[in-house]
C-alpha cells in the first residue's frame, strides 16, 4: 500500500473585494456533456441527456504553468445550484491565481477523499479516486465515479471562464428482473480482466482528449502499432495507478423490489471507466433474505464500456 500524499492545499485567504465585484472574479460556470445512449431503450439522466450537478457537488479547480511547475495552483470549488449548467465558486480548500497562467483545468469530483496533488513538491501530477462502492439513487447517478473533466487555455480571468465538462466514464443502466420480484440490497459487478477502482495518476497538461478517444475508438491489443502509442501515450501522461481492485459495488439502502418484466422493473444506474466488461464479467446480486444469485457472464464479450455512453441492458434473472 503506497504512502499516499497529503492534499497540496493553504488555507483559503478572505476575499476582501468588493461583494459587487466578486462573482466575476472569484467563480466560474460549466456544463455538462450531452451523453449517448446504446441498447434496448432510450435512457437518460435529464431530459437532455446530461449529468445532473447539485448543490454543494465538488470538483478541484487547477491553474497550471507547464514550464514551471511550482507555480500551479489548485483548490476545491463547489456547485452553487442545481442544474446541468451551473455556477461554482471556492469552498475553502485551498486558493487558485485568478489570471490563467498556460490553462485552467476542472475536474469532478473533487476535494478530500478522491483527489490528491503534488503541486507542492513542483509537479504538475494527480491522483484522483475510483470509489470501489457507488449508491443507487432512483433514475440518478451515483456520481463520485462520474468523473469529468474540462479545460479552458484561452480565456484570461478565471471569473469569464466557463468549463464544457467531458465524460470519461460510461454508465451500464442495468434492468434485472425475475418473476419471485426479490428486493436486492446489493449489486456487485466482478471484472475478468480490468481494474474497476483505486488511484489513478496522470499530469494534466498532457491529458489530450483527442488522443484518449482515438485511443479508445481503435482498442485493438493485437495490433503492434495500436501498442506502441497506448504506451506512449501513458507514459506522456504519467500514468500509475494503485490500490486497485476489480470490484464495484452499488450499495441499495433499504433494497428496492425487481419487477417481472424490463417494463416495470427499476433501472440500476453503475458507473464504470472506459473498457470495462468488454474481456468478460459476472455480476452478483444480494438479495434481503440474505440469498446471492450469481450471473457469469464470463464469456460475454459484446459489451464494452465507452466514454459518455449510457449502456442500457435488460436481464432476466430467471434464465441464470
Amino acid at each position: 500500500m503506497m504512502a499516499l500524499v497529503v492534499l497540496a492545499f493553504t488555507a483559503c485567504n478572505k476575499n476582501e473585494q468588493n461583494e459587487q465585484n466578486e462573482p466575476n472574479k472569484t467563480t466560474f460556470t460549466a456544463s455538462t456533456q450531452q451523453m449517448e445512449y446504446e441498447g434496448e431503450d432510450r435512457v437518460y439522466i435529464n431530459q437532455s441527456l446530461r449529468i445532473v450537478f447539485e448543490p454543494g457537488d465538488m470538483c478541484m479547480l487547477y491553474n497550471i504553468n507547464e514550464m514551471e511547475p511550482w507555480r500551479s495552483n489548485c483548490a476545491t470549488y463547489e456547485a452553487v445550484q442545481e442544474g446541468d449548467v451551473v455556477e461554482f465558486r471556492n469552498c475553502g480548500l485551498g486558493e487558485v491565481a485568478l489570471e490563467r497562467q498556460d490553462a485552467f483545468y476542472a475536474v469532478y469530483p473533487g476535494g478530500p477523499g478522491c483527489t490528491q496533488t503534488e503541486l507542492s513538491s513542483g509537479e504538475n501530477k494527480s491522483r484522483f479516486y475510483i470509489s470501489p462502492n457507488q449508491e443507487y439513487r432512483q433514475d440518478m447517478v451515483s456520481l463520485q465515479n462520474m468523473y469529468m473533466i474540462g479545460k479552458v487555455d484561452d480565456v484570461d480571468d478565471l471569473g469569464d471562464v466557463h468549463f464544457n465538462f467531458k465524460n470519461i466514464f460510461g454508465i451500464l443502466a442495468l434492468k434485472p428482473y425475475e418473476a419471485a420480484r426479490r428486493t436486492v440490497t446489493e449489486i456487485k459487478i466482478v471484472d475478468n480482466y480490468y481494474d474497476l477502482s483505486g488511484w489513478v495518476e496522470a499530469s494534466l497538461p498532457y491529458l489530450d482528449w483527442e488522443e484518449f478517444v482515438y485511443l479508445f475508438n481503435n482498442y485493438d491489443l493485437n495490433n503492434p502499432d495500436y501498442l506502441e502509442r497506448l504506451e506512449a501515450f501513458k507514459n506522456l501522461i504519467g500514468y500509475n495507478v494503485y490500490d486497485t481492485g476489480n470490484t464495484i459495488t452499488m450499495n441499495v439502502p433499504g433494497g428496492v423490489q425487481l419487477g417481472d418484466s424490463r417494463n416495470n422493473t427499476p433501472t440500476f444506474n453503475i458507473v464504470l471507466r472506459p473498457w470495462a466488461l468488454y474481456q468478460g464479467f459476472h455480476i452478483i446480486f444480494t438479495f434481503d433474505d440474505g440469498t446471492q444469485k450469481d450471473v457469469d457472464l464470463s464469456g460475454y464479450h459484446n459489451l464494452i464500456m465507452k466514454p459518455n455512453v449510457i449502456q442500457r441492458i435488460s436481464m432476466n434473472l430467471d434464465g441464470y
